[in-house]
């Protein structure tokens, strides 16, 4: 795989990490959901996913009115898109917290 990847950086790819986070009231949801959300973007065509980091779930105290507790995971990925295209709807369609291109 490690060979695939430099490929596909010497092919100009964009090298993207996503942050995203999920908030539920119950924390194996929360884990459940994240990770078929993960699966789901590993099987976008024109993107090769090389790194992915589960963060433990954390609860959190009053995340919103009328919700006296809910739990809190971030999952952290790290992929190649082939072309803006692609990462622009992967932006729209998976919702990262956070994106930044390496």
């Amino acid at each position: 795989m490690k060979g695939e990847i430099e490929k596909l950086r010497k092919e100009k790819w964009f090298d993207v990490w996503f942050s995203i986070e999920a908030l539920g009231v119950e924390e194996q949801v929360v884990k459940e959901a994240l990770e078929k959300h993960i699966e789901k973007l590993e099987s976008v065509r024109n993107a090769t996913v090389y790194e992915k980091k589960f963060h433990e779930a954390v609860k959190v105290e009053k995340p919103m009115k009328g919700v006296e507790e809910a739990y809190s995971q971030v999952v952290e990925v790290k992929f190649l898109a082939k072309d803006l295209f692609t990462l622009c709807n992967m932006v729209l369609v998976y919702g990262p917290s956070a994106v930044e291109i390496l």
